[in-house]
């Protein structure tokens, strides 16, 4: 079975990209926002860790995901992952033996 078959999720990539901004002096400042690089890349998502975080006025759900790419997915660190509507920070992606990228990523859920 092919690696192909088995990534039967779909992911957005997002990366901060800057947008220059003149103002009324000519002075050129940058912001940032989140752009889209890449749409519907096939990938493989599973929880592997989650815990709770308690403090006396919030309460959060700290989850850590493995996510499964193919080696020509253009992915970095601090990308934002989207899949099926769950927004995913990558951490530094692994290529493992030439064979997939393996990203580890966090989110954050507030109770």
């Amino acid at each position: 079975m092919s690696l192909r078959k088995l990534l039967t999720d779909r992911a957005t990539i997002q990366r901060l990209v800057p947008i220059p901004i003149t103002d009324d002096y000519g002075n050129e400042t940058f912001e940032h926002t989140w752009g889209v690089i890449s749409t519907d890349i096939p990938c493989k998502m599973t929880r592997s860790r989650h815990d709770l975080v308690q403090s006396p006025s919030y309460q959060t759900l700290k989850e850590r995901w493995d996510v499964v790419f193919l080696t020509s997915a253009d992915i970095q660190e601090t990308d934002r992952i989207l899949i099926d509507g769950i927004v995913l920070e990558a951490g530094y992606p692994e290529k493992v033996r030439n064979h997939h990228l393996d990203v580890p990523c966090m989110r954050d859920v507030a109770l």
